[in-house]
């Protein structure tokens, strides 16, 4: 990672991207890795915050915006995967 690159986070847990993604951060792109898709997220405190309640259950998300996140992730991973695309363009 050069210098002028700031930190990212990199998950391939859909749940995960669903619940950050329901919470507003949005992933910044995402990239086909072997059978999975990768969804990269700027770095922050707030997102390693939200990271550690998501595993440590105690995250709360509204539970229609968290279906339509997972409905959204599954689409543009599975649409990635199928372009062998580098998920750039997102």
């Amino acid at each position: 990672m050069s210098r002028a690159e700031s930190p990212r986070f990199t998950t391939a847990d859909l749940y995960l991207v669903a619940a950050l993604t329901s919470q507003g951060h949005n992933p910044e792109r995402l990239v086909p890795d072997d059978r999975r898709t990768l969804f990269v997220f700027a770095d922050s405190g707030e997102l390693r915050d939200l990271v550690a309640q998501y595993y440590g259950g105690s995250l709360q998300v509204d539970a229609l915006a968290f279906a339509e996140a997972v409905r959204r992730s599954k689409a543009a991973a599975i649409n990635i995967a199928g372009r062998g695309g580098t998920g750039n363009d997102r």
